[in-house]
């Protein structure tokens, strides 16, 4: 369910790496860069080259830079519901495309957050959207998580096993979740290095590195059962078993969309 690519300054991004994260996640793509005059902030890129061609033009050696590549779980998958999201309670903000420096705060998210799902019937928002709106554009929340320790430990305990990445003008970049490094870079799963994966019918989705492959590649689904969600953390009295995961019914239906899949090594 996504990728964060997070460029520290002074760091050299590999190209083919970029490459993978977005064919494991290719609903679409953007990027934040931090300048003297502000965030420079580029999204909507739809297709593998286009967030090439923007990372060649505006990511520089120099500057920090957050990258995202989005696979879509809630709400429309187009360009205005790419990753990353100018942090602001107004929608037209939260998608807006066109090119733009701001001063605004920056967000990108993988995972889901369960608990800011869009209502239901709305088609539009995603969930990192609604948190976005209900929780993070809260002045308190907004600010504290960069000056208190009580509002990080409690910002941490919300967003459970989901990955966050915020980029402030003059504060910096804050990451919360475990990331994998390489190279310098820090990356919020290792789609960075799934390129091996073709799929027929198979939903990309579970390209996510917390939903392993079985050789045989058949389903492997259980009873429901009582249980912490694997992915969530939440415990349910309705989980089931995907692919050897416990998933909750909320993250189940959202990932289990396809019931036959074929992997190519």
């Amino acid at each position: 369910m996504c990728v964060i690519i997070i460029k520290p300054a002074n760091v050299v991004i590999n190209e083919e790496k970029l490459r993978n994260c977005f064919k494991a996640n290719s609903d679409g793509a953007g990027l934040a860069v931090n300048t003297e005059n502000g965030i420079l902030l580029r999204k909507g890129f739809m297709t593998e080259e286009e967030f090439i061609k923007a990372v060649r033009q505006f990511v520089t050696v120099e500057a920090p830079a957050i990258l995202h590549c989005r696979i879509a779980t809630h709400g429309a998958k187009d360009a205005g519901n790419t990753h990353p999201f100018i942090v602001h309670k107004d929608i037209e903000k939260l998608r807006q495309t066109e090119g733009l420096i701001t001063d605004h705060l920056i967000m990108a998210h993988n995972g889901v957050f369960i608990r800011t799902l869009p209502a239901v019937g709305e088609t539009v928002l995603s969930d990192t959207q609604e948190f976005i709106r209900k929780i993070l554009y809260d002045k308190y929340v907004m600010n504290g998580i960069w000056t208190s320790e009580s509002v990080k430990l409690l910002f941490k305990e919300f967003i459970g096993t989901n990955r966050v990445a915020l980029m402030h003008p003059k504060k910096g970049i804050l990451y919360f979740g475990n990331f994998e490094e390489e190279d310098g870079i820090l990356y919020s799963n290792t789609s960075y290095i799934t390129k091996v994966y073709k799929t027929t019918i198979y939903d990309r989705r579970f390209l996510h590195d917390s939903l392993p492959l079985f050789p045989n590649n058949t389903l492997y689904n259980t009873d429901n059962k009582s249980a912490y969600c694997s992915l969530c953390e939440e415990f349910s009295f309705d989980v089931k078993s995907l692919y050897g995961v416990d998933l909750c019914a909320e993250c189940y239906k959202a990932l289990n969309t396809v019931q036959e899949a074929q992997v190519v090594v």
